[in-house]
């Protein structure tokens, strides 16, 4: 229904199904059961040119309103710090960076959405004024040459102290700057390891990885002094295992599993 409303060019039907949804539905099942996958189909179908840019600025334009204005129904809970999101110079898709902010504000982080198209002299300038621990970056139909010019471009520009991660289809490593990659977790070797999953990203950064792999072995470490965060990861098929990382004998205790992501004890 709602890619039935977008090809029409209908704003408000389209929203009015995306809100209808997400009366209906847990918020984070809402953005990853529904409005990831119809977004991602509305990019995938303006790449075969079914879609125009008007189709693909109705659905994004229905989806930004109503999800920040869900955003403001769950503002940071604690100093967690400010997060920059954007898509960078270049890439016009903005589906991937909308999530990222949606989902750091529902972790109660200060999320500053600053959409497609981004100069990186904007974004470095925002980093610096707001003095952020964090830049997240989509980047999905980027050409290679020009994903290593904007991560060169960024490592020169946003200051030291701040951390760039970038993620998304056209993701990859540049080497000689300090742009970190987040790759294409269904593309890595072997299942995934996730110390410190009980935090507060943890939850998210396990579901997602699991949403990304399905086929692979998906392991959350923690202490789980809360109980339903274990067994929220238990529903979603993720395996949890009770251990203390201070603890050398459990360390060494836990299954070698070939990637790691190691959320204990980041501040975001």
């Amino acid at each position: 229904a709602f890619l039935a409303a977008v090809a029409r060019l209908d704003m408000g039907a389209a929203e009015s199904i995306l809100a209808r949804a997400a009366v209906a539905l847990p918020i984070e099942r809402f953005l990853l059961d529904v409005v990831g996958p119809a977004l991602r189909e509305v990019g995938d179908r303006w790449e075969r040119k079914e879609f125009r840019v008007a189709h693909e600025r109705v659905a994004t334009g229905a989806a930004r309103g109503l999800l920040f204005s869900l955003a403001r129904l769950f503002p940071p809970r604690e100093q967690l710090g400010v997060v920059v999101v954007a898509a960078p110079r270049g890439e016009r898709h903005e589906v991937g960076a909308l999530m990222v902010a949606m989902l750091a504000s529902l972790r109660g982080f200060t999320a500053l959405y600053l959409g497609a198209d981004v100069p990186e002299n904007e974004i470095a300038y925002v980093a610096e004024v707001r003095n952020v621990e964090l830049v997240l970056l989509s980047v999905i139909h980027l050409s290679a040459a020009e994903v290593r010019e904007v991560a060169r471009s960024l490592a020169a520009t946003v200051p030291s102290h701040t951390r760039i991660i970038m993620g998304g289809a056209a993701s990859m490593p540049v080497v000689g700057t300090r742009v970190e990659h987040l790759p294409d977790l269904a593309s890595l070797d072997g299942d995934i390891l996730v110390l410190g999953v009980g935090g507060k990203m943890g939850p998210t950064l396990a579901r997602l990885a699991k949403r990304a792999a399905p086929g692979k072995r998906v392991v959350g470490v923690a202490r789980f002094s809360d109980a339903a965060v274990r067994r929220r990861l238990d529903s979603w098929g993720i395996e949890t295992l009770q251990a203390d990382l201070l603890d050398r004998a459990a360390v060494e205790a836990l299954p070698r599993l070939p990637n790691v992501i190691f959320a204990a004890g980041h501040k975001f």
